[in-house]
């Protein structure tokens, strides 16, 4: 049947659930992840999103063998023979099975990662939508904040100004964007009007 025989049937098994073990344990790090915050790390619960995405899609392909084996190792099993091949074909199965695994490993770990981005980014826009509105805040009124009166001093600027950067500077750690725009805090915050859609 479709030219298995039950050498190759366990074979692919072991193969699939060899991918889906390995994919389970091998965890997703995001940097910052283990750092200590004020409250929850926003990196760490990125980190966890992206890991339960990963191991969503590992557990559907190593269910995808074991249907596999049942199907073919019990179901059909009285219509496959039990070996019909050289021990050299085999052998290449094993030999080619490895870096298969490898590229596999790799494109489930990236669909898993890729499927994640919609529910991490929205979590993190949830967590920082006030820091993002507060930084649009400063720079559409020239540095100065919410709280500030209708004067401020520069000091009180400055520093309202170094405030809204370093909290561009976390959004671009967590998104994952190299800064752009030099300094210009103006031209780094606009790329975040998408996410947060102001």
């Amino acid at each position: 049947m479709l030219g298995l025989d039950q050498v190759l049937v366990n074979m692919i098994s072991i193969i699939i659930g060899g991918v889906g073990l390995i994919g389970a344990i091998t965890k997703f790090d995001v940097a910052n992840s283990k750092k200590s915050f004020y409250g929850e790390n926003p990196f760490a619960s990125k980190e966890e999103i992206i890991n339960a995405s990963i191991v969503q899609w590992f557990t559907a392909y190593t269910a995808a063998g074991l249907i596999f084996q049942v199907v073919f190792g019990l179901i059909f099993g009285d219509l496959i023979p039990d070996r019909s091949y050289p021990r050299f074909v085999y052998v290449t199965v094993l030999v080619f099975g490895i870096p298969y695994s490898y590229l596999l490993i790799r494109l489930l770990r990236r669909m898993g990662t890729k499927f994640s981005e919609g529910k991490w980014q929205s979590d993190i826009v949830n967590r920082f939508r006030d820091h993002y509105e507060s930084v649009e805040f400063i720079i559409e009124n020239d540095g100065r904040s919410k709280d500030d009166g209708e004067t401020i001093s520069e000091n009180t600027k400055n520093s309202n100004y170094k405030t809204a950067e370093k909290i561009i500077d976390r959004l671009e750690e967590l998104f994952d964007l190299s800064p752009s725009g030099g300094d210009n805090i103006a031209v780094r915050a606009k790329r975040f009007k998408k996410y947060f859609k102001i």
